[in-house]
């Protein structure tokens, strides 16, 4: 090995960047280019070059904006006397199969709570909004019903300050400069980027791991776009939300209460890239390690590749997402819109440093995690104060921008975002799905009811309803009601059926649902009768649904089962009572339920009965095992 490639580290690398300015250099030259827009862009490479040569210690990222031309060719100044809202082309469906149309909702206007706006800075400059909409609300002072303010877009300043820093408060009080009414001129906007920073600490880009993946070949390359396409088409019609916030901000405590209201996907930046910085067998791993150590933010491309993988493994069963933690920059937001989706709206919790750090140093207590000490934290602050800020701007100028004041008890928060996020998205025209409120259900009894075909479950099930007064649902009775109610969820069901397709667990669930939470009011407890038939139905129930409480076993030998099955067939006219289809359902049956009966034994939540007794017997065994639920 030559002593060239010896030197060749990425220490050395990085080192060398630093110490040159480089990234503040291609920072600068690219908001030059797309600020001035030259007609010769190769000229105006050359000039911009030649003037800084002999001065680089005052080179900063507006270094280049106005250096030539008439202002002919630069970008438009926005419009501040747009009115029109910005609207968001999905609807968000929470059923696979739709419940019927839905009627169209009128905009609402946004409610009235205790939220503000962070006004936006002048030291950075953004493109063109898509819609003069920047929503923001004064928190309660005196008045009860408190209005929402329409404000005008920051006006921006000749010598912008190098760091944009929100607002800092000390109590749970706003600074009244905060809701000051902002104003906007005529100039023409600059890419928004981070500022330059002048010290010689590496770019945090620099902490990138190292691509060391060959180049695919253009098959290859194919078939990536197409399955990259495939999961872009999933993700249509669900509401994709950024929730921004320092370390400490409480995002996390916040996005687990809008998963249980609203049954969203949470995905966290911070958890994705700490699983993977712990694998240290590889470089990309060690890279992530070391940056977290030293507060700084991993490369656009890695975070947004790991997140990428994360919202496609999850977007066929998912009815929203909460990004968490991303993008923390604006080139990251802008990549992400860009290769998987346009989010819906920025939700900003703003809390002051010293309360964020505070709440890091007692979670470091328990945590263990590696950056929970105070060294690490303060970097972390730094870090997001620097980078971070901008993305604030970016968004408010689109009117995507919610921001929460989160240094106040938890439950206060967690109504304000709600009220915040609803009010946002239906000005938007965005179907939120709500998680239905499983309150109804609950001290309520749920028995599964299972057993094999011709084993007599439907007999003692209507022995059931009338001694306890249970509510007996059985899914085929459920699916061929909706397929009988020329609905559009059911026309749809008759289709799959009529092309010999399964009909998707998801819509199986939310008919019981729908008829469980129906029949609540009246209602001691619910006989699930033809439900679950495999082990991933019945975890799925207990998910969405509830835990049940019992599974009785109606058991049969298969020789008693296909006696019964083929004297019915002599009067029920029914295609599937034939010998041959018996062994094939008898096959079924033990094939995908019998994990079922072995996962709730585990559970001591099985019962059997011996259905070979008279129908009385068996009742009586029935009766004993129900009898202990009481």
């Amino acid at each position: 090995m030559s002593q060239s490639n010896k030197d060749a580290t990425p220490e050395l690398a990085k080192d060398y960047i630093s110490k040159r300015k480089i990234p503040q250099l291609f920072e600068a030259l690219m908001t030059g280019l797309m600020v001035n827009k030259p007609e010769d862009h190769i000229d105006f490479l050359i000039e911009s070059l030649s003037r800084c040569k002999g001065n680089k210690q005052s080179l900063k990222w507006d270094t280049f904006v106005g250096q030539k031309g008439d202002g002919k060719n630069k970008l438009p100044p926005i419009d501040t006397s747009a009115t029109s809202e910005s609207k968001l082309n999905n609807q968000s469906k929470l059923n696979p199969i739709p419940n019927g149309k839905q009627d169209e909702k009128p905009k609402s206007e946004l409610p009235t709570f205790p939220v503000h706006q962070v006004p936006a800075k002048s030291d950075v400059q953004q493109p063109p909004p898509k819609a003069e909409q920047n929503i923001s609300a004064k928190p309660v002072e005196q008045s009860s019903a408190p209005k929402l303010e329409q404000h005008a877009p920051a006006k921006t300043d000749a010598q912008p300050p190098a760091v944009q820093q929100a607002p800092v408060k000390s109590d749970a009080q706003p600074h009244p400069e905060q809701h000051a009414a902002v104003k906007t001129d005529a100039h023409p906007p600059a890419v928004q980027q981070a500022p330059a920073k002048s010290d010689a600490q590496p770019h945090p880009e620099q902490h990138a791991a190292v691509k060391t993946d060959a180049q695919p070949h253009s098959e290859q390359h194919t078939d990536l776009k197409t399955n990259d396409n495939a999961n872009k088409d999933l993700l249509k019609g669900k509401p994709l939300i950024f929730v921004g916030g320092g370390p400490g901000s409480g995002k996390r405590t916040q996005c687990q209460k809008m998963v249980e209201k609203y049954g969203f996907t949470h995905l966290s930046a911070g958890d994705i890239i700490r699983a993977a910085s712990k694998d240290t067998s590889t470089e990309k791993g060690r890279n992530f390690n070391e940056a977290m150590l030293q507060g700084k933010l991993i490369s656009t491309e890695d975070i947004l590749g790991l997140i990428k993988d994360a919202i496609y493994h999850e977007a066929k069963k998912a009815s929203g997402f909460l990004i968490d933690g991303f993008p923390r920059r604006i080139e990251q937001g802008m990549q992400f819109e860009k290769d998987i989706a346009e989010c819906n709206v920025l939700i900003y919790f703003d809390v002051p440093e010293d309360v964020m750090a505070k709440r890091l140093v007692k979670r470091g207590e328990s945590s263990g995690r590696i950056d929970d000490n105070e060294q690490v934290i303060a970097k972390r602050l730094l870090t997001f104060r620097e980078e971070t800020q901008p993305i604030l701007g970016y968004y408010g100028k689109q009117g995507k921008l919610i921001t929460i004041e989160a240094n106040r008890q938890i439950e206060e928060v967690s109504d304000d975002l709600s009220k915040a996020f609803e009010g946002l998205m239906a000005q938007q025209q965005v179907v939120i799905p709500h998680k239905p409120n499983m309150d109804k259900l609950k001290n309520k009894k749920i028995i599964f009811v299972v057993g094999g075909p011709g084993s007599g479950k439907g007999t003692q099930c209507e022995r059931i309803v009338q001694k306890y007064g249970y509510t007996h649902l059985s899914t085929g009775d459920l699916l061929r009601e909706t397929v009988q109610s020329k609905s559009e969820r059911g026309e749809q069901l008759n289709a799959l059926m009529k092309e010999g397709k399964l009909v998707p667990m998801e819509v199986v669930l939310d008919l019981l649902r729908e008829n469980m939470l129906e029949k609540a009011e009246n209602s001691k407890g619910y006989l699930i009768d033809g439900y679950p038939r495999e082990v991933p139905q019945a975890r799925k129930f207990e998910e969405m649904i509830a835990p049940c409480n019992l599974v009785l076993y109606v058991r049969a030998s298969d020789e008693t089962m296909t006696k019964r099955l083929l004297h019915r067939g002599q009067t029920s006219g029914r295609v599937d009572d034939n010998e041959e289809t018996i062994k094939k359902r008898l096959k079924t049956f033990h094939d995908q339920t019998i994990p079922v009966l072995d996962l709730y034994e585990r559970k001591n939540k099985l019962a059997e009965v011996n259905s070979e007794l008279p129908p009385d017997e068996v009742f009586k065994e029935v009766q004993e095992a129900l009898d202990k639920l009481v």
